[in-house]
């Protein structure tokens, strides 16, 4: 999508929701979600079960990354 902000929200998660939701169309199958070292695998977890409850027919995957600049990578397949 170039260079466009797709999700611009004062709360982390519902920042990554919403631009998992733009990010997926009716190709996708499988949403990647790798969290950095700044957040707990619990809240990854907390997105991950959010997404499966919305877009039924995407698997959602967490990862730790690891990543220090990052909260999140994500990845749509």
């Amino acid at each position: 999508t170039g260079k466009a902000i797709l999700s611009a929200e004062k709360d982390l998660k519902t920042a990554t929701v919403n631009l998992i939701k733009k990010l997926v169309d009716e190709d996708s199958e499988i949403v990647s979600l790798f969290y950095g070292e700044d957040v707990s695998k619990e809240d990854a977890d907390e997105i991950a079960e959010l997404i499966s409850e919305e877009l039924e027919n995407v698997e959602v995957e967490v990862y730790y990354g690891g990543q220090p600049v990052y909260y999140y990578l994500i990845s749509v397949e």
